[in-house]
């Protein structure tokens, strides 16, 4: 077993602020002066409390959403709008529902006129990482939930992008599905060695995926703390019950409970 080891900074979070107008009238902060850092090859998980902002910060990052003050730096460079360079994985499955899995994977190396063997190539070698050959022909009409976030997975790192942002991809999946898509995320991120950065409300699959998961405040979503997971990798879903697993998921819920604690109050 090793430990794993991470780079240089790669995405930087400074005073992150995002307000909404209400319907009604005023605004509302769903972040606020927000920071954190993922380092190269690091995989780090958000949690918090429902309604904490989670969302909204992977958007920014995404550059779907305009922050209202604070910045989002990627590899020394301002996020201003979508870019190739990020790879987003929603909870929803996000396919195409014309083109078939290899068109799907394949979609983002098109946009960018990858020439043709190569785009194939590609897609055939992430096909095969998230264990999906065989289904290449297939449209997302004829596979399983956990069959299209795999495809989906594969269509982000068909992109080559400088860092993944996954919003509770395996949120809409049944709980054994779930436990195998973890493995093989696991597995994908162990052989990518992709930078990640992983939106959940579920604490063990922070602990399982996570090199540092940072808990979140409740809204306004701020970081409450950064919790380093020292458990060696390579993981197996084993290690959920061994005593360092068992200790850190006590203190991560302890914390969340009392944000949620507040927001009740």
């Amino acid at each position: 077993m090793v430990t794993q080891s991470v780079g240089l900074p790669q995405l930087v979070l400074r005073e992150l602020t995002v307000t909404f107008q209400r319907r009604r009238g005023g605004t509302v902060a769903a972040v606020e002066s927000l920071d954190l850092t993922v380092r190269e090859k690091e995989f780090v998980c958000i949690v918090g409390p429902s309604g904490c902002g989670k969302s909204t910060m992977l958007r920014v990052v995404a550059g779907l959403v305009r922050p209202s003050t604070g910045e989002v730096i990627l590899n020394g460079r301002s996020v201003v709008e979508p870019g190739a360079d990020r790879g987003m994985v929603f909870q929803s499955y996000t396919l195409f529902p014309w083109l078939t899995v290899q068109g799907n994977v394949e979609f983002g190396p098109r946009l960018r006129d990858v020439p043709d063997a190569e785009r194939a190539a590609a897609a055939r070698r992430y096909i095969d990482l998230v264990g999906l050959r065989g289904f290449e022909q297939s449209y997302p009409k004829e596979l399983s939930g956990g069959m299209m976030q795999r495809a989906a997975i594969a269509r982000s790192l068909a992109n080559d992008p400088e860092i993944l942002l996954m919003d509770e991809p395996f949120g809409a999946l049944d709980a054994q599905t779930r436990a195998l898509m973890q493995e093989l995320l696991l597995n994908v991120w162990q052989q990518t060695r992709k930078t990640v950065l992983f939106v959940t409300h579920d604490i063990e699959e922070s602990i399982l995926l996570g090199d540092r998961v940072y808990i979140m405040t409740a809204r306004p979503g701020r970081i409450k703390e950064e919790v380093a997971i020292s458990l060696p990798r390579p993981r197996t879903v084993e290690v959920v019950d061994s005593e360092a697993f068992i200790r850190l998921r006590r203190y991560i819920h302890k914390s969340i409970r009392e944000e949620s604690l507040k927001v009740l109050a």
